[in-house]
């Protein structure tokens, strides 16, 4: 089951809740919680007095982003034996899911937001264009390739190696096209676009952190 509060945060496990701090100077950074509880009588009364607890020190539920959710191993189990599944939630920028492990074992697993993909992947198109006519061109690959390193870091966790492949190849197309589209007697063919990005530093491969120890 899954309680969830916040001005932007989340919670995961039986039962999930999300709350965030009010934008003061005391408490200038979101805080993200998750509360997880076995019986659904429990959550719902830790929920009914949260808000007033919160209150006392200046911080608030926000409503529109809060819910209760079920969550959990034996709430997949029963989904699935309906033919159905338990709901998805969002949390610091991934879609939170339960699905089996290759072993078979239910468990929580993870994806990037779709909205926050093709977010990103929007703006770096934008960058790109907006600097068309650049005349140092490895610089401003190291520039993006900057901004895909830190994506990949962030995003390459258990279960979301397809997303952070995608978005890495995603990536190339891009500047495959921006590259062409600069112009000069040479059209850069596929071949000589990732040789220059392997000179110029882009990522050739991930490193996947496992969340399950």
């Amino acid at each position: 089951m899954d309680h969830r509060l916040d001005n932007g945060s989340c919670m995961s496990g039986d039962v999930h809740v999300q709350f965030c701090e009010q934008h003061w100077e005391k408490f200038p950074m979101l805080t993200h919680l998750v509360f997880i509880f076995e019986n659904p009588e429990d959550a719902r009364s830790i929920f009914g007095v949260l808000n007033k607890r919160l209150n006392k020190y200046g911080l608030d539920i926000h409503e529109d982003k809060s819910s209760m959710l079920p969550s959990g191993r034996k709430a997949s189990l029963r989904a699935a034996a309906a033919g159905t599944r338990i709901p998805t939630y969002k949390f610091l920028g991934f879609t939170c899911y339960w699905d089996r492990s290759l072993k078979g074992y239910w468990r929580p697993k993870y994806t990037s937001r779709q909205d926050r993909f093709t977010g990103t992947l929007k703006d770096l198109r934008k960058f790109l264009w907006a600097n068309l006519n650049t005349k140092n061109t490895d610089e401003l690959l190291r520039s993006v390739i900057r901004k895909v390193k830190g994506w990949v870091n962030y995003h390459a966790i258990s279960d979301n190696n397809r997303r952070v492949s995608s978005f890495v190849l995603y990536v190339k197309k891009m500047l495959f096209k921006w590259i062409n589209r600069k112009g000069g007697k040479r059209r850069t063919n596929w071949d000589k676009l990732i040789m220059r990005l392997n000179r110029v530093g882009f990522p050739r491969s991930f490193r996947t952190v496992s969340m399950f120890g």
